[in-house]
């Protein structure tokens, strides 16, 4: 195993062609590798990843205070559980080497899974997170493109945002690449080969599915904290997007069972009604995100400065900035060598997204999550919303 490797920027992506989407590094970054219980988490942007990060977090012995310590650009303390630089190497898919992998890949011994999420939620609940709400970095990538958002004054500005938008995805030679709205098979191709794929919109069953696997007393269920603004409802979509949408994510839908959104079904109106309120928050939550990325680049050029470098005004860092000796585990701060945690006592963090096959319907898991959802392609309700 490799020691002391940081992460590459989580937007580094490989070669692509007209009309396919480029491959992305995501997977060989951020794949985590519990050694003692011999768990491997794929984790896809959007699709309830937060929520297991966490819950494997807890398994692997670390304090919730060891990721809010991070200077990453996470506009929370519960996203901070995505700097891998908290993570020692030994939980680092990338940290081993070609045959550590190639054994764990195919190994009967070892769960490999992932979690993943109807396209349409998924593109809505990206795009809402990440642009509309100014995340830092996507305004530096994206605000100078037609589509990228002004501040909403009415709901209707939201929607016709959001379309806008879609409609950018569909050119494939100016398409905005980011793996947090990348079709999902896109995403594992470029993984570990997982043996276990649920649904984010099923909660309830990773945990029993881990929980089988690693063993130990029933855990308590994690307070789900990464919550979306404005709901998700299938209106957001026209005949045009929900086709465009179709259409791009069609491995998707085809590979994990989802039906496509339909056009017109959901209320609009209702959803207006709805998002209304939430309009003066967007605003303001916007311009702290933006706050946010002037005082990460503000640390960073700090953190350079100490380190003997000459940072200029116009450094922008990556997610892949090199953890310094600050960044190594205190004491009381580090996993033990058995790996181990108190099950029964998780990290503070958001409730773990539970899932089950792309297929099959999901009975109640019988741990106190709900099981009910809202089917995203016609707005039927049958789930808490993970994130």
């Amino acid at each position: 195993m490799t020691t002391d490797s940081p992460a590459p920027p989580d937007d580094e992506v490989g070669p692509t062609t007209p009309g396919d989407w480029p491959s992305f590094a995501h997977l060989e970054q951020r794949t985590i590798v519990l050694p003692g219980r011999n768990v491997v988490f794929a984790p896809i942007p959007k699709s309830g990843s937060t929520s297991i990060l966490w819950l494997l977090a807890e398994l692997a012995g670390y304090r919730t205070e060891r990721f809010e310590r991070s200077i990453s650009r996470e506009v929370s303390a519960v996203m901070t559980i995505h700097d891998m630089s908290r993570w020692a190497d030994k939980y680092v898919w990338a940290s081993y080497s070609e045959q550590e992998r190639s054994e764990m890949a195919v190994s009967e011994e070892w769960l490999r899974f992932t979690t993943v999420r109807h396209p349409a939620e998924r593109l809505w609940s990206a795009w809402q997170s990440k642009v509309l709400l100014r995340e830092p970095g996507f305004v530096e990538r994206f605000g100078e493109a037609e589509w990228f958002p002004e501040s909403p004054s009415r709901p209707m500005d939201v929607v016709a945002d959001f379309r806008a938008f879609v409609r950018a995805l569909a050119d494939p030679a100016d398409r905005p690449v980011d793996v947090h709205w990348a079709p999902q098979t896109t995403i594992l191709a470029d993984g570990p080969a997982v043996n276990f794929v649920g649904r984010a919109e099923r909660p309830g069953l990773t945990t029993r599915r881990l929980r089988e696997h690693v063993g130990g007393r029933k855990w308590s269920a994690l307070r789900h904290e990464n919550r979306s603004l404005l709901p998700f409802s299938p209106s957001l979509y026209d005949e045009e997007t929900a086709e465009i949408v179709a259409t791009l994510f069609a491995e998707d839908f085809e590979t994990f069972g989802y039906r496509p959104v339909e056009a017109g079904r959901g209320d609009l109106g209702g959803w207006v009604g709805n998002a209304r309120p939430y309009l003066a928050a967007i605003s303001e939550i916007a311009d702290r995100h933006e706050r946010i990325a002037v005082l990460h680049r503000s640390a960073h050029r700090r953190r350079r400065s100490s380190e003997g470098d000459s940072p200029t005004e116009s450094d922008s860092p990556t997610e892949s900035d090199s953890p310094t000796e600050s960044d190594s585990p205190t004491e009381g701060d580090s996993p033990t060598e058995s790996d181990s945690a108190a099950e029964g006592s998780p990290l503070r963090g958001p409730e773990p997204t539970d899932v089950t096959s792309p297929t099959e319907p999901a009975p109640d898991a019988g741990d106190g999550t709900p099981d009910t959802v809202t089917d995203p392609a016609d707005g039927s309700t049958t789930a808490a919303d993970p994130r």
